[in-house]
């Protein structure tokens, strides 16, 4: 090894820095095809939510038996469970009950590695944490050019030419994960031997292209706006201005940057013709996307802000209340929908909007407190001049990546991406780590064992098991039988299609996606009262997932079959009062005043 890694004595076998190290490495590249209709998503939640579990208990576990603990002696964890605390309280007052649930969950879940991670971090610890990141980011990053070259190695069903998305699910949240194993690979630069060296240039210009092939925008601005940071941030390290250090080592920086252009010539001359019209200045440049964020799906979330400034409407809630907010602001400046193509947007496309939606001013002031105070953390260690380069190096490229996708969450919502996420809590757990480690803010407490404590023990290992079993296995169960269910009726079996539609609903009797299908299915199989009560349990449920017109119009239709003209009428209107130009339930709503007309007795 070079000498700016330290080389420690071995420690004890440390089981939460291996769940840890565990989950750095699969919840970027698990995933599930053939399995589940959204292969992506739930796998890597249940991971992530059973890691946080085995910690809590193993956690636990050590404090019922009397055993030392581990402590910070800072107030961060205090900050933590007030976190914690909110993300419990939007339970009393959230409009989307099923997402907040879903949202929670990732939440504490990531607060929880978070916390497990600045307690059992060094820089040796960090040093593997960056190995496997970064080789999980390859990982993704080969998938990532298979998929750019038309070979789905693992979704083989997708058609060449679509949507690259990796293993993590969507282009823009694959720009946004590939933030962080590219920034550890640079910093992996800096710490490895000269014969490896070049060998993770060569793999970081690999996950270079992986990021530009995303065509990610908003990540692409996050990443280079971040570079100066870094660059500062190495000056604090060397002592040194970036053209003093240029001059000291003019001969390593020629050579890197020597063979960084070659390669980077070679691979632009082996790419496709697909990758060229990509990276052309009108196509980069191009606005439509950005208009449509500031002018449409901004707006409603700051209808929402306006409507519960101080502790918003509830996590995640964008999701369904944005078609109230954009029906109002159309009542109010009609032609809101005029020059707005698909207009159902799940997120806001931008994370400090959407916060202040979830949790208001109050959850807002508390997270911003949250970033800045280990953000603080980090730079002490960046500039203490008595810390081992490793270290400081360490913090500066997790430090310079937090700084990176706080820009990319102006135009995107990374922090409601789980595998995103989940980096982001890695990255802070490792600046907050190094910083208690180097300024020796972790003690360790025994608790004494208690009567009470034995017989609380088995309680919350039973509570363990059913956060474990109704937040993570049921849903995933219930994904499972969705995903059954539309095989099901690809086959034109019904009644097995019937079969698993009911067994989702069984486990997740809050979805209202759920609940749409059913009542379409029994719309099919004409079975009216059936459908009827599956549509309005999906309109009293909506939670977002499909748009509110569409739940409306279905349930103009069975009003129809009933005979109902007058339900009909009112449901067409409804459909068409959150989206005005929603043809077919114009033409519906036509054919039916027509009926009431010619029925109506004359006078």
């Amino acid at each position: 090894m070079s000498r700016s890694i330290r080389k420690t004595p071995e420690s004890r076998f440390d089981p939460y820095f291996t769940v840890i190290l565990f989950a750095t490495l699969i919840v970027p590249v698990f995933v599930l095809p053939y399995v589940l209709d959204n292969p992506f998503n739930t796998p890597k939640s249940v991971v992530m939510l059973l890691g946080a579990l085995l910690m809590i208990g193993m956690y636990l576990i050590n404090i019922f038996r009397g055993m030392d603990v581990l402590i910070p002696k800072t107030s961060t964890h205090i900050i933590i469970l007030t976190l914690i605390a909110l993300n419990l309280f939007s339970f009393i007052y959230t409009q989307n009950y099923f997402f907040t649930i879903v949202a929670a969950l990732l939440n504490i879940t990531c607060l929880i590695f978070f916390y497990f991670a600045s307690l059992h971090m060094d820089g040796k610890k960090a040093f593997l944490i960056f190995m496997i990141a970064t080789a999980s980011g390859i990982l993704v990053s080969i998938d990532v050019w298979s998929q750019y070259y038309g070979k789905y190695l693992l979704m083989t069903w997708v058609k060449p030419g679509k949507m690259i998305m990796g293993t993590i699910g969507n282009s823009n949240y694959l720009g946004a994960y590939l933030i962080f194993p590219l920034y550890m690979s640079i910093g992996l630069v800096l710490l490895l031997r000269k014969k490896v060296r070049l060998a993770m240039v060569i793999l970081s210009l690999f996950m270079m292209i992986a990021f530009l092939f995303s065509r990610a925008r908003a990540s692409w601005m996050g990443f280079f706006s971040s570079l100066p940071v870094f660059l500062v941030a190495l000056n604090e390290i060397h002592g040194k201005s970036v053209r003093e250090y240029l001059r000291s080592h003019k001969r390593k920086i020629i050579g890197i940057t020597v063979v960084s252009l070659g390669i980077l010539v070679a691979l632009w001359f082996m790419a496709p013709p697909r990758f060229h019209k990509m990276m052309r200045f009108e196509e980069v440049t191009e606005s439509e996307t950005l208009r449509l964020r500031v002018t449409k799906y901004f707006r409603p979330s700051i209808w929402l802000f306006k409507q519960s400034p101080l502790f918003g409407t509830g996590l995640w809630s964008y999701r369904n209340m944005v078609y109230k907010a954009q029906a109002e602001i159309n009542r109010s400046e009609p032609g809101f929908f005029d020059d707005y193509p698909d207009p159902k947007p799940r997120r806001a496309h931008n994370d400090y909007l959407e916060i202040l939606n979830d949790g208001g001013l109050v959850a807002a002031a508390v997270l911003l407190l949250f970033f800045i105070t280990v953000m603080r953390h980090g730079w002490v260690v960046i500039k203490n001049p008595t810390a081992h380069d490793q270290d400081r190096i360490i913090a500066a490229t997790a430090f310079s990546s937090l700084v990176a996708i706080m820009i990319a969450a102006t135009l995107f919502f990374p922090f409601r991406v789980n595998s995103t996420m989940f980096m982001t809590v890695l990255m802070m757990g490792v600046l907050e780590g190094l910083y208690l480690k180097n300024q020796g803010l972790i003690s360790k407490r025994r608790i004494a064992k208690t009567r009470i404590g034995l017989t609380l023990f088995p309680m919350i290992c039973l509570l363990l098991i059913g956060i474990g079993w109704y937040g993570g296995i049921r849903p995933f169960k219930g994904e499972l039988e969705h995903f059954q269910y539309k095989m099901a009726l690809k086959r034109g079996d019904l009644k097995g299609a019937e079969r698993h539609i009911l067994k989702a609903i069984d486990y997740a009797p809050l979805d209202s996606m759920y609940h749409t299908v059913a009542s379409q299915l029994y719309l099919n199989l004409k079975k009216f009262p059936e459908a009827s009560d599956y549509a309005e349990r999906a309109i009293i449920g909506f939670n977002g997932d499909l748009t509110l017109w569409s739940v409306w119009y279905l349930k103009g239709v069975l009003e129809y079959q009933k005979g109902s003209l007058l339900g009909a009428k009112a449901a067409f209107e409804k459909a068409l009062y959150y989206y005005p130009l929603f043809d077919p339930a114009k033409e519906r709503l036509k054919d039916v005043d027509a009926m009431i007309k010619r029925l109506k007795p004359k006078s």
